[in-house]
């Protein structure tokens, strides 16, 4: 019993530890939540259109709505989805970025 008081402390020590990350994936200085989805016209758009990124900072897209739909940039893509999604992006350098929301047939209302 004691030692699985032991190991539960343990490894909430862990997951509790800044920084903590899986072996071999830089962690992020921060995350900004943007928003990603449709609305009941299935027009799609992003809540927080635009960011202020930091150096070694995360964005995490997350999805809402009923529209498959992804997220893309200059070097990155996320798989087609539906909510409940999110995907996240490190950036290792400082920059701003502007969302725009496209209009696709990737998806179908369920």
């Amino acid at each position: 019993m004691r030692r699985l008081a032991l190991l539960a402390g343990a490894a909430a020590l862990l997951l509790a530890a800044p920084g903590a990350q899986a072996a071999g994936k830089p962690g992020c200085n921060k995350i900004v939540k943007v928003v990603t989805g449709d609305d009941a016209e299935g027009n799609l758009f992003f809540r927080k259109s635009k960011v202020t990124i930091r150096k070694g900072s995360c964005v995490r897209w997350v999805w809402t709505g009923t529209l498959d739909h992804q997220v893309k940039g200059k070097g990155f893509q996320s798989k087609q989805r539906t909510a409940p999604y999110s995907y996240r992006r490190r950036y290792a350098k400082a920059r701003k970025r502007a969302f725009h929301p496209l209009r696709c047939g990737c998806g179908s209302r369920s």
